[in-house]
């Protein structure tokens, strides 16, 4: 029986009526055939007729309660129901046709309806045309008119009904008023234009905000990067590091509104590119221990042996998650060490699930906030706030980009003692990747001895230079040290070379190169200084004490690579260290730098300062564009090894110049030419924007040194090593 609330897609009128219908005949059929077989076997006696007589009884009977029940679901059906001859005049029609049109079965018996509207009659005609055909209609929508005039939205369903013969009967038509579901429906696709219009205006002014927030942003930390490196007095260093710090946090801060005003609308995006792990880390290291080592902090990253290096996914949204804990690590931990590692979770086909810790020895957690950390706007305390500042966004941001990864996120806390934050996440495996051109270094049977107070310290750099086939010992100190030293040379092994930290209790590093330099039986073993509180003028002062190499922690792989080849000679490559003068990771970059031009296209005359300045410093030599028009005509007449692009500039902005650049419409010199987006836009698919118009990757403003001489190196090695 046909219910108020059952859904009409289902037609349960229809279905019930052909059961009713088809049972009616089928009972008709039967107990006609069952009456003339009877008559044909001869039947004729008197004692006969009760049964032919009680035969009819059930058949009017049965004929009688199948009308009684096609009638009750008519008369009882929510839907509006008419039933039509085959010359399409109603032959019947319930009472909820006439309560939705207004009309009575005795107006319209035997009589056509007129109520199509002239707008629905076309479709109207072919629906009809396929009823009359045999098909079935349903979920037919369309508007139909009512007694009084009124056009209603509704919804039909018809089916047809056959003679015994075969012939088209007639049909049946149901009829649902969707109205006021229409009128809802309007009002939702109103409601939902509205939203994304708005969506759209709030994302637009995220962009312009970001950009005219990051474009002077740019100038004012870039520039202070600079001045902090031009020897100035203490009190001018402290003025400076004091608006470096400012800076950085006001950057923070609008990137996590930004990130948490996306994953509030559902629109934070991964990406899917190819990229290497450790370089990865080494970006992270660069970015956070700076303000590690200024707290007199040690910080490490640990890459476990097994970790697949080469991957695909989202480095960037990576890096943000880690930069973030390690950030948090440095900012409560004022003695010890903070602990970036990788490690295996799982292997599952190509895909590799890797779990990264960073572990503090900070002020710890009380158990009892542990459960909400994770909130968004959460603190320990108001007085964390206060103290430590912060949005409270960034645990709920991380959290947030390891789900999407395919990971989770926790921590584990003891108060007073420190913290470890642990999150997870899914990468694909890249195999059969070429190796760089410094992997050629030969290190295999060096012998270096590891001087450092931090376990930690030593365990990573043993097990790094192992992987490399170098010969390691440790020593925990000074003492140590020139007592291993001693017993190698007299024993006419010494070693190649000698790894130094400079903070040691007892005897710092500078005591104790100056203690090997002065001991003839030693004096010969090369030295390489590894200190994270360098100040301006350590490297000359090393150089006078007699050491090879000056690195500043965190030393990136690569380059500690290169240095222990370069200081035990065993280097392949053609750049060749100057005699007498102390390798630094200056003067590494320069050596990988020398030979790069840079075109650097950008309008804003700040950015073009701060930018020109700081690739000198990393031994680039650059020119300036200051739209894309004068950077395609630089690039006709001028031979550059890379280009740095502006995307809002005049005239014609970067991401037509790339365009022109890789569809060779501008009569550049190299239309492979790597390109840099620079843009101070940092929502979601801008990035996606730059790749897809042809550059090759982004940096957004504020371009912080250590990010772009990653990229740089990334790009640039990747031309040397091509040539």
């Amino acid at each position: 029986m046909c219910r108020k609330g059952e859904t009409v897609s289902q037609n349960p009128t229809y279905a019930q009526l052909k059961l009713m219908l088809d049972q009616e005949r089928n009972r008709r059929i039967h107990a006609e055939e069952q009456l003339a077989r009877k008559q044909d076997e001869g039947f004729k006696s008197e004692c006969e007729s009760p049964v032919e007589s009680q035969l009819q009884k059930r058949i009017d009977q049965a004929l009688r309660d199948s009308h009684n029940r096609l009638q009750t679901i008519m008369e009882t059906c929510a839907d509006a129901i008419v039933v039509y001859d085959a010359d399409g005049s109603v032959t019947y029609l319930n009472p909820a046709f006439t309560e939705l049109f207004g009309w009575t079965a005795e107006e319209l018996m035997g009589k056509r309806i007129d109520f199509v509207p002239s707008s629905a009659m076309d479709e109207t005609r072919k629906a009809v045309l396929k009823v009359i055909n045999g098909e079935r209609l349903t979920g037919f929508e369309s508007r139909r008119r009512t007694r009084t005039g009124k056009t209603i939205d509704v919804r039909i369903g018809a089916a047809p009904f056959l003679n015994d013969d075969g012939t088209l009967g007639g049909m049946v038509v149901n009829f649902s008023d969707i109205t006021e579901h229409k009128r809802m429906l309007g009002e939702l696709i109103l409601a939902k234009k509205k939203a994304e219009d708005a969506s759209r205006v709030k994302s637009e002014f995220l962009a312009n905000m970001s950009h005219e927030i990051r474009t002077p942003m740019n100038g004012v930390i870039g520039m202070t990067e600079l001045l902090i490196g031009t020897g100035l007095d203490p009190e001018q260093l402290e003025f400076a590091n004091t608006i470096r710090t400012s800076g950085d946090a006001l950057l923070s801060l609008i990137n996590d509104i930004l990130d948490f005003s996306k994953i509030e609308a559902g629109k934070l995006s991964l990406e899917v590119l190819s990229f290497d792990l450790a370089v990865t880390l080494d970006t992270v290291g660069d970015m956070v221990a700076v303000r590690a080592h200024e707290k007199g902090l040690e910080y490490v990253t640990r890459i476990e042996q097994d970790v697949p290096i080469h991957l695909k996914g989202d480095p960037g949204r990576l890096r943000q998650i880690l930069v973030n804990l390690a950030g948090n690590a440095v900012k409560f931990t004022e003695t010890g060490e903070i602990l970036v590692s990788a490690a295996v979770e799982e292997y599952r086909g190509d895909c590799v699930k890797i779990r990264f810790s960073v572990t503090d020895t900070g002020i710890g957690i009380p158990e009892e906030k542990l459960g909400c950390l994770f909130d968004s706007f959460s603190q320990v305390d108001s007085s964390t706030t206060r103290k430590y500042g912060g949005t409270g966004l960034g645990l709920t941001i991380s959290r947030n980009l390891a789900q999407m990864m395919g990971g989770d996120i926790g921590v584990s806390s003891e108060e007073g003692r420190g913290s470890l934050f642990w999150f997870t996440a899914e990468f694909v495996r890249q195999e059969n990747v070429p190796k760089p051109k410094s992997s050629n270094f030969d290190l295999a049977d060096t012998t270096v001895l590891i001087v450092d107070d931090n376990k930690t310290n030593r365990a990573v750099m043993k097990a790094q230079l192992t992987v490399w086939g170098c010969l390691t010992d440790q020593a925990a100190s000074g003492p140590e040290a020139l007592q291993k030293l001693e017993m190698a040379a007299t024993s006419g092994t010494p070693y190649d070379v000698a790894v130094l930290d400079m903070q040691m209790p007892e005897m710092d590093g500078k005591t104790l190169g100056m203690r090997i330099k002065a001991d003839p039986l030693i004096r010969q073993t090369p030295l390489i200084m590894m200190t994270s509180m360098g100040e301006r003028g350590d490297a000359k002062m090393f150089e006078q004490i007699g050491f090879a190499a000056y690195l500043s922690k965190p030393v990136k792989m690569t380059k500690l690579r290169a240095c222990l080849a370069r200081v035990c000679d065993t280097e392949t490559g053609d750049i060749k260290n100057e005699p007498g003068r102390i390798i630094t990771q200056y003067s590494l970059a320069e050596a990988n730098g020398q030979q790069h031009h840079i075109l650097l296209a950008e309008d804003n005359r700040i950015n073009q300062k701060v930018a020109v300045k700081t690739l000198s410093k990393m031994g680039y030599t650059a020119d300036v564009a200051a739209n894309g028009l004068e950077a395609l005509t630089a690039l006709k007449t001028g031979k550059y090894d890379l280009v740095l692009m502006d995307c809002q500039m005049p005239e014609m902005d970067g991401y037509e110049a790339v365009r022109q650049i890789r569809e060779a419409c501008a009569g550049v010199q190299n239309t492979k030419i790597p390109v840099i987006a620079m843009t101070a836009h940092a929502i979601d698919g801008a990035k996606q924007e730059c790749l897809r118009a042809g550059m090759d990757d982004y940096i957004s403003k504020p371009v912080k040194p250590n990010i772009l001489a990653a990229i740089l190196e990334k790009w640039l090695g990747k031309a040397s090593g091509q040539g």
